[in-house]
C-alpha cells in the first residue's frame, strides 16, 4: 500500500470518527431530554 492509499484510509477512518462522535453526541442529547421529560412528570 503506497502513502496515497495510506493517507486515503486515514481520512475515511478520521471522517467516520467524526460523524460516530456526532451520533453519538445527538443521542447522549436526545437520551438526557427524554429521561429529564420522564423526571418531570
Amino acid at each position: 500500500m503506497g502513502v496515497l492509499g495510506a493517507r486515503r484510509m486515514y481520512r475515511r477512518v478520521q471522517y467516520l470518527l467524526d460523524v460516530g462522535v456526532r451520533n453519538l453526541a445527538d443521542w447522549v442529547e436526545s437520551s438526557a431530554r427524554s429521561l429529564r421529560k420522564y423526571d418531570l412528570e
